[in-house]
């Protein structure tokens, strides 16, 4: 099965899970994205989604900033202390675009700040269904990917795993704490040593292969 067939499979079947107190902007994304043939569940606060919430790939969350009791960033920790790694996708309002950097930094997938375009918003999700949907399985990689992983730097591993799992340039510089720019050329020079023109092609190079238990051997760490 090619890569594109698996991603259409992952977002036919995937659940967008939505979480924001304003129930004008949870009813307009829900009834957006199931227009769009997507399955959702929608929640007023973190609370009620974890009460049901159990991991099930293909899944992504939207997930507000800004909420009482338990906010945004309450519950992307609590997530991750769970060891959860479904896509969070951030929604901020106006000023929030620090707490959605903390955000980044602590794993979310992605930020959208309100009011945000919403075909940039359905693309978003579609990655991240498609990324949760992936299942990555054993095999032994070719002796020359190998090498071309090796000659990586910590900084180009890291830009690697960002554009495998389909971040954004500006998503990568802020869990990184780099600029943009910087993302670009590490960027440029890691897809140069991977023998790559895409993250499409990249990810097609690495489909299939646990490449974290190829970190031992690099020599630059």
């Amino acid at each position: 099965m090619g890569t594109t067939d698996r991603a259409t499979k992952a977002i036919a079947r995937g659940t967008v899970f939505i979480v924001d107190d304003d129930t004008a902007v949870l009813n307009a994304i829900d009834l957006f994205l199931r227009s769009h043939g997507l399955q959702t569940q929608i929640f007023a606060d973190a609370a009620s989604f974890l009460e049901v919430f159990k991991p099930h790939p293909p899944q992504c969350l939207l997930l507000d900033v800004r909420m009482p009791e338990i906010d945004g960033l309450a519950l992307l920790k609590t997530l991750k202390a769970r060891s959860v790694s479904t896509p969070v996708i951030m929604l901020t309002g106006h000023g929030d675009v620090p707490m959605a950097v903390r955000a980044i930094k602590l794993g979310a997938y992605d930020f959208f700040q309100k009011p945000f375009n919403d075909n940039d918003l359905l693309g978003c999700i579609h990655k991240a269904l498609e990324r949760d949907g992936q299942t990555t399985l054993p095999g032994d990689m070719p002796a020359d990917v190998r090498r071309r992983l090796q000659e990586l730097t910590p900084r180009e591993r890291q830009v690697l795993d960002g554009v495998v799992a389909g971040r954004q340039t500006k998503v990568i510089a802020a869990e990184l704490g780099l600029s943009s720019r910087t993302v670009d050329v590490y960027r440029s020079s890691m897809m140069r040593k991977m023998k790559t023109k895409s993250p499409v092609e990249l990810l097609s190079l690495l489909t299939g292969y646990k490449i974290g238990e190829y970190e031992e051997d690099n020599h630059y760490q």
